[in-house]
């Protein structure tokens, strides 16, 4: 389960990860805004898969 949970998020993480990285070369900062809104739906969806993790670590080592 927590290797599913951080495969999901790196894989899911990618589009929005990757969309952060090419509007730091982007200059026109309309279409900087517009890379921006295309991710603002998925953005926190992705964080999900993190939370999940940390259940998985806490319930699987709740000692450490």
């Amino acid at each position: 389960m927590l290797g599913f949970s951080f495969l999901a998020y790196l894989v899911h993480a990618g589009a929005d990860l990757g969309a952060g990285v090419i509007s730091l070369f982007i200059k026109d900062p309309q279409e900087k805004g517009a890379i921006m809104a295309s991710m603002a739906g998925t953005w926190d969806a992705n964080e999900t898969w993190l939370v999940v993790a940390g259940g998985v670590i806490f319930g699987a080592f709740p000692f450490v």
